[in-house]
């Protein structure tokens, strides 16, 4: 009987040895909280604009989506005309893939954007933290949207906020570096 629990034991010890020398170790994204002095110096371009259309597709076995922004104002790196936008998920023929805090775009809304270089494209700065959806307020003036995003203000923020104030500030920031 003890030699049997023996046995039993050493093979428990070598699926465990196994287990643990071939298993893959995991991944994560930390995302740093960011600021919008942070969000500017950060980004090579800053951009108002709409989104003309997205084309999702499979590339080293992930779902990439290139989003094209027609830019209609730029405040940081270059003119208006466009640009595309670059982000991790997608849907391509019914198969799905969504990384959580990736930026999210829908064909037709228009954006204020902080994005950098990446290849060929551009990658919104910060995931998510990095992109506002412009809308219209109450009273008909253009407002921004989702700003918890990225906290720039303060911990007590409103839930839209004037998009001139975010103009003004952007070019505070950025000065003349167009």
């Amino acid at each position: 009987m003890r030699r049997g629990m023996i046995e039993s034991m050493k093979h428990l010890l070598l699926g465990l040895v196994i287990t643990c020398t071939t298993s893959l170790s995991a991944s994560a994204t930390v995302v740093e909280s960011l600021d919008l002095p942070q969000l500017a110096s950060r980004s090579d371009r800053i951009v108002r604009g709409h989104v003309a259309s997205q084309r999702a597709y499979w590339a080293d076995g992930r779902i990439w989506t290139d989003v094209t922004i027609r830019v209609d104002q730029a405040y940081k790196g270059g003119p208006v005309g466009q640009l595309v936008v670059r982000r991790l998920g997608g849907k391509v023929g019914g198969i799905g893939m969504r990384t959580i805090g990736e930026v999210e775009f829908v064909d037709g809304e228009e954006v204020f954007l902080f994005v950098r270089r990446a290849a060929d494209v551009y990658q919104v700065v910060g995931l998510s933290q990095g992109k506002f959806r412009i809308v219209r307020d109450a009273a008909g003036a253009h407002a921004i949207t989702n700003l918890g995003g990225a906290k720039l203000l303060g911990p007590d923020q409103p839930a839209a906020r004037e998009l001139g104030d975010l103009e003004r500030s952007v070019k505070a920031l950025v000065g003349g570096q167009k």
